[in-house]
């Protein structure tokens, strides 16, 4: 059945086009589409799609297997056979695959890999700057911001430390991290900013659609941010 709004077009030959070397435009060209119905069949089928930049994920050419999103927001790819930082299920977290490609070497365990936009699902190299452990990088990225407490958790800073004893922990983003909602932040944020076809979205479409959420729809990703801002806020008044 064809796509709501959109004659019948033949698909199987979008699919064929969508091989991860031609733009959405160039197979709308051949497919007789608007560009706008491949990007929605590049989400619908997860196809592989034309990378802006270097070659990350699927298109990078030790690329055999698909991308996740953690519940940290943190994209997971398939690790290289032997790779000394992959996990159990033979996978690792993408922005520090990318930044080993960058630097021609495997990063030693306490060097760490901040996203210059905070945006946790966008690894272009470009993107990507390699600390030497945590403390360099929280000195860097830390500098003059205030940390986010709740209203508990500043009632508590005024309590002798001495006396917190039985006081409940508020850790809001264990709370947020188990709502699913740390991870649909930063999908959202990727969504709001990239084209439907960007590589940087991979994996995430499905989560959207879990929540009701359409991913080519910008009023519902506003509608989902709008949503997602107002539990943030709530956190802070617990």
């Amino acid at each position: 059945m064809p796509a709501r709004g959109y004659q019948k077009y033949d698909l199987d030959l979008l699919k064929r086009l969508c091989n991860g070397t031609r733009t959405s435009a160039e197979i709308a060209a051949i497919v007789g589409c608007p560009p706008k119905y491949v990007q929605k069949q590049m989400v619908r089928f997860d196809l592989p799609r034309l990378n802006r930049g270097a070659r990350l994920g699927e298109m990078h050419r030790d690329w055999v297997g698909g991308r996740s999103v953690d519940l940290d927001g943190y994209a997971l790819v398939k690790a290289p056979d032997g790779h000394p930082a992959a996990r159990t299920i033979g996978t690792m977290l993408e922005h520090r695959l990318v930044a080993e490609q960058k630097l021609g070497r495997h990063l030693r365990p306490e060097e760490v890999v901040d996203h210059i936009d905070g945006l946790q699902l966008h690894n272009d190299p470009s993107n990507l700057r390699v600390f030497p452990d945590n403390s360099a990088h929280l000195a860097a990225t830390l500098a003059g911001r205030r940390p986010e407490w709740s209203e508990a958790g500043k009632a508590c800073q005024s309590v002798y430390k001495s006396r917190r004893k039985g006081r409940k922990y508020a850790d809001i983003y264990r709370l947020r991290k188990a709502r699913g909602d740390v991870r649909l932040r930063q999908i959202l944020l990727a969504w709001l900013q990239f084209e439907p076809d960007s590589p940087h979205l991979l994996g995430t479409s499905h989560l959207l659609e879990k929540i009701g959420t359409d991913p080519m729809s910008r009023p519902s990703l506003e509608r989902a941010w709008a949503d997602l801002s107002a539990r943030w806020e709530a956190d802070l008044a617990q």
